[in-house]
């Protein structure tokens, strides 16, 4: 029997090419992001390590503050291994979290 989606799996319809399209690009919001970060001078920095898997993104410093940020597209989260990463910084006493848009990357940056 069909259901509410009109067929028996439960789920949802795929999303569409069109659908799929409209939710900004990770690397779009990361692009935004920094250039904001640069405007209000930031120093920005892209964070990669050869040893370690799941680093956050970014790195921001400014005025003796440093900032991590795991940037995710819209409506995605961190992996287990990311939020991992973000946690050993945070109980290292170093600010990172992670953010999915412009506005929560500015209210971070901000406080």
């Amino acid at each position: 029997m069909a259901d509410f989606w009109g067929d028996s799996t439960g789920l949802p319809p795929p999303a569409t090419r069109k659908e799929r399209e409209r939710k900004p690009r990770e690397a779009t919001i990361e692009a935004k992001i920094c250039a904001y970060a640069r405007n209000a001078g930031w120093l920005v920095y892209k964070f990669k390590s050869e040893n370690k898997r799941d680093v956050p993104d970014r790195e921001f410093i400014r005025n003796g503050r440093v900032v991590f940020l795991e940037i995710k597209q819209p409506g995605k989260r961190p992996t287990s291994g990311q939020y991992r990463e973000l946690k050993k910084l945070n109980d290292a006493g170093v600010e990172a979290t992670w953010v999915d848009n412009l506005e929560d990357a500015i209210r971070v940056l901000q406080s």
